[in-house]
């Protein structure tokens, strides 16, 4: 099941990049572009340089992901690597390459648009006719949309950070509302597509997916519509020193959304058909003698109420409690599968090592998002593998930790972090009551 995972990862890496060289250049061409014209001129630069940097960031993650495909393809087949692979390495050189570096270019901006449009077909051609089934449309319109709603972002996202006034922050936050809007339309045209086959995604194997798919999905919806909300409002809000952060962390959490559903896309994608309904996502409760998982469960559960103490006589103590993922780590590389559980466990073991640097004098600022980006790519690595329909809440929750604990970190106000580690800890609780019920035998 690791190979399949990895595999799997680095193809929702793969269509997270082509999205985000697609989306970065849809915000070149419908945002930077047209503002770079009304804004004066050390402004004007900012803009279009910072989405140039995220363009040739994307680009040159499109070509080291291509050549390798392709380097792989020709070494263990000896055969020339098919246009699909191909396409995405030469696309992105040419971006790479021709992307504006000085000022607004329009035409070269739409051209460039249309190139990777143009290669993002034809990684998902087929080898011969018909040249495009309903999962590849359904795919490429998936790919595309994503683009256009979340690919974006890390463009955005560099624009917020500019030191400029908040009211061009809102301006350029405003312009990418209007490109996310069509995306949303593109991913209802893939949906539209996929409905016809929704048996395939009913099966037993790929239900479980299917179902964190739309709930990501729908997180993904009310972090647009609450970044919306802080747009249209944030004029009214008082300092931008309130409302820009915010807008900013908001901004992030829904890039984590998008790598996510990056990887329940490619597992979509991967699903085959299967006999029966759709199962239970609720996992089985396991009441006899504690194993393995039921006490890594345990101290996953004790580290939830260390998390809430704040009185300083008790807090120089208990601040000590994300080390205790270190321990977990250990209980489950101390019985090794040989699967996917072994994988969760080094990045378990890694993020506890980075909180125990942390804690012991390490640089705060640089560490303290480590174990958040690991449980991350850990959620990631499971949605590839596909889950299991047991697997489907205890995702949710992992999710949810992860989202409280950046948001716990991130956010500006003092009530708005306590907020956050309140989340936190419910969604590490009863995580941690979850592998206890449900692992009792091991």
């Amino acid at each position: 099941m690791v190979p399949e995972a990895i595999a799997g990862l680095l193809a929702a890496i793969n269509l997270a990049a082509h999205a985000g060289l697609f989306g970065s250049l849809a915000f070149l061409a419908v945002v930077a572009t047209p503002l770079a014209h009304r804004l004066p001129g050390e402004q004007s630069l900012t803009l279009t340089a910072r989405t140039q940097s995220a363009i040739r960031a994307f680009a040159l993650v499109t070509i080291g992901f291509a050549l390798a495909e392709a380097g792989v393809i020709g070494f263990l087949f000896a055969v020339v690597p098919p246009v699909a692979t191909l396409a995405p390495a030469i696309a992105g050189l040419i971006i790479f390459a021709l992307v504006p570096r000085t000022g607004p270019s329009p035409v070269r901006a739409a051209l460039l648009v249309l190139l990777a449009a143009a290669a993002m077909v034809a990684s998902f051609a087929q080898d011969q006719a018909p040249w495009f089934g309903p999962r590849e449309t359904a795919g490429l319109l998936a790919e595309a949309g994503l683009g256009l709603c979340l690919g974006a972002l890390p463009a955005l996202w560099m624009a917020l950070r500019a030191p400029w006034p908040a009211s061009v922050a809102q301006l350029v936050g405003a312009r990418h509302l209007g490109l996310a809007l069509p995306g949303l339309a593109v991913l209802a045209a893939a949906l539209s597509v996929a409905w016809p086959h929704r048996a395939l995604f009913l099966a037993p194997d790929a239900f479980p997916v299917a179902a964190l798919t739309a709930a990501l999905a729908v997180m993904a919806l009310l972090a647009l519509a609450a970044r919306g909300a802080l747009l249209a409002l944030g004029s009214r809000a008082g300092a931008p020193a309130g409302w820009l952060p915010r807008l900013r962390v908001t901004v992030e959490i829904e890039m984590l959304l998008g790598l996510a559903l990056a990887a329940a896309t490619v597992s979509l994608m991967m699903a085959q058909p299967g006999a029966g309904g759709p199962p239970s996502l609720w996992p089985v409760l396991s009441l006899r003698a504690p194993g393995v998982l039921a006490a890594a469960g345990a101290l996953i559960m004790l580290m939830a109420p260390l998390a809430l103490v704040r009185r300083p006589r008790f807090r120089r103590f208990t601040r000590f409690g994300p080390v205790l993922l270190l321990p977990v780590a250990l209980l489950l590389l101390a019985e090794p599968e040989g699967g996917l559980r072994d994988a969760l466990a080094v990045l378990v073991l890694i993020a506890g090592l980075g909180e125990a640097w942390r804690l012991l004098g390490g640089e705060r600022g640089r560490l303290a998002l480590a174990p958040a980006l690991l449980g991350l790519l850990g959620i990631m690595l499971v949605l590839a593998a596909p889950p299991s329909p047991g697997q489907a809440v205890p995702l949710l929750l992992a999710f949810g930790a992860v989202f409280a604990h950046w948001k716990s970190l991130r956010l500006p106000s003092e009530w708005e972090r306590r907020a956050g580690e309140i989340g936190h800890a419910i969604c590490l609780g009863a995580f941690g009551l979850l592998l206890i019920l449900t692992h009792g035998g091991g």
